[in-house]
Parts: C-alpha cells; sequence; structure tokens
C-alpha cells in the first residue's frame, strides 16, 4: 500500500494535526531542533507523555527554553546541545495499532513556528508491512542516531539550556518581543475564554503591550482606514516588526490582518480597557 500524505501550510495546521494524531496514537516519539514551553503543542504534549517513547529537542542559538525540558521522564527526553553541528530536524512519529503517521516540515515547536511565521510541511500514514515499513524504519533508525549522539538530562545540562537561552533573550533588541511571547490563536478560532487565558498566560509584559494596542486601535475607529497615514495603516494590519519600536511594542500581536478579520471588533466590543500604565486590566 502507497504511503498517504497530506501537505501542511502554516504552523497552526501542523499544530492541529500534531493535536489529532497525539490522541489518536498508542505511542510517539519526536525530533524537534527547537522547543519552548507554553505553547499549545507542549500541552499536548505533556497530556499525552506516557505515551512518549523518545525525545531529542535541539537547544542551538538558545531558541529551546530551559522550562520545556524540565518535568518529563527523563530516561525518555534527551538533549542535542549546541556542540559539534546543528540539530535542526523537525519530526513527528506516531504508532498506531495498524499503522504509523509521522509529521515533517519547517516548524519548530516554539511559539513563532506554530503562530507567526510561514511553514509548511507533510502529514504521512503508512501501514508496518511494505514500502511503509521501510520508510517506518528509516525514520526509527535516525531518531536512534540522534538519541544516542545527544545527552542526558542533568542538572549541569539544563543550567546550560538557561544559559543559553538567557543569553539570546539578552541579544534581543529594545522592542523586539521575546521569543515566549505567542500571538495566540484568533478569536474566530478559539473560544474568548480560551484566547484569554493564553494571553494571560504569557510573559511579563506582553499583556500590558496588548492592552495599549487595542486602546491606540479603539482611539483609530473614528478615522476612515483610507485617511491612515502608512504608518497607522501597518500598525493597525500588525504587517510590520519595526513599527512601534520605538514604543516598546510589537503590533504583531494579534497577528498579521488581524483586525479587518473583525476579531479587534468582538475584542473592543467586550472589553473595556482600563488603567495607568502600572495597573492596566480587562473589565469584562
Amino acid at each position: 500500500m502507497a504511503i498517504k500524505a497530506k501537505i501542511l501550510i502554516g504552523g497552526n495546521e501542523v499544530l492541529i494535526r500534531a493535536t489529532e494524531q497525539l490522541e489518536r496514537c498508542e505511542s510517539f516519539s519526536l525530533g524537534m531542533a527547537w522547543a519552548q514551553s507554553g505553547t499549545d503543542l507542549e500541552q499536548a504534549l505533556r497530556k499525552h507523555k506516557s505515551k512518549m517513547q523518545t525525545a531529542i529537542i535541539g537547544t542551538s542559538g538558545g531558541f529551546t527554553d530551559p522550562e520545556i525540558i524540565q518535568g518529563w521522564n527523563g530516561d525518555k527526553l534527551r538533549v542535542w546541545l549546541d556542540e559539534g553541528g546543528l540539530f535542526h530536524p523537525k519530526l513527528l512519529l506516531f504508532i498506531h495499532q495498524t499503522h504509523w503517521s509521522a509529521i515533517l516540515g519547517s516548524a519548530n515547536a516554539t511559539h513563532q513556528g506554530l503562530h507567526r511565521e510561514e511553514e509548511a510541511g507533510a502529514l504521512l500514514e503508512g501501514k508496518f508491512e511494505g514500502e511503509g515499513g521501510n520508510q517506518l524504519k528509516v525514520m526509527e533508525a535516525a531518531i536512534q542516531r540522534w538519541w544516542q549522539r545527544a545527552n542526558s538530562v542533568t542538572p549541569d545540562v539544563i543550567k546550560k539550556i538557561a544559559e543559553l537561552h538567557s543569553k539570546r533573550q539578552q541579544r534581543k533588541k529594545p522592542g523586539e518581543p521575546k521569543d515566549d511571547i505567542s500571538p495566540g490563536a484568533p478569536l474566530p478560532d478559539a473560544t474568548w475564554q480560551e484566547y484569554l487565558a493564553r494571553v494571560k498566560s504569557e510573559p511579563e509584559g506582553a499583556l500590558g503591550q496588548r492592552l495599549r494596542i487595542l486602546n491606540w486601535s479603539k482611539s483609530m475607529q473614528t478615522k476612515n482606514f483610507v485617511d491612515f497615514s502608512p504608518n497607522e495603516r501597518r500598525r493597525y494590519l500588525g504587517t510590520s516588526k519595526s513599527i512601534g519600536k520605538s514604543e516598546g511594542i510589537d503590533y504583531r500581536l494579534f497577528g498579521s490582518s488581524f483586525f479587518l478579520k473583525g476579531t479587534l471588533g468582538k475584542a473592543l466590543g467586550k472589553y473595556e480597557v482600563k488603567g495607568t500604565s502600572s495597573e492596566r486590566k480587562l473589565i469584562g
């Protein structure tokens, strides 16, 4: 039987399919270049951590944070330290009762890879025999090879990962969001309660940025979009990384073109922004 393939466009599509496979599979293994805590994928993985057979996570460049490494079964998770070569795969392998499935592609298990960046991948499905069995052996051999090369998780290893991650955050320019800040799913794809819970779980400072964006966007409702200046349009559509740097705001936090889809209107209509810069809060 031929291997089935479904093309996945966008990190959110990868997230949806991975979550489905985790629910259905009997066991899973993964090799991931970078991973961050606080993502929906991390929550799904931890929900099914009893199914985890083997996991290898890379740490190059400090993209992986130490929190994602902790709390797992130590004999099933190893990390690839940034020594002697870049670890760059993105592979999720799921074993089901009658077949296997795998997700391969460009998306890392990070906030950017799952929610912000343009990504592409594929969901593959095959049987245990024939060509499907041959390809399964290729993936299992790769995972085993990575496992042998990777490091066990020890206090010293976690400390090193924390130092790498901290250095990366310190290198980021003023106004540039931390790696951990996630835009979350647009409201049309999540309930308001789910979206608000995600926002509240973001690092300190992210909520303040969101509230300032809401305040500013609400003030712009009195103008016609055609009368916006070029910079005002970029802010309103969330399409520029540089706009807002001097203010310490990332106008992309709600996602590019987020406002045109009516989501901002839902937020502004349902919640009122109150408080000083040091004590802003959402009032339902």
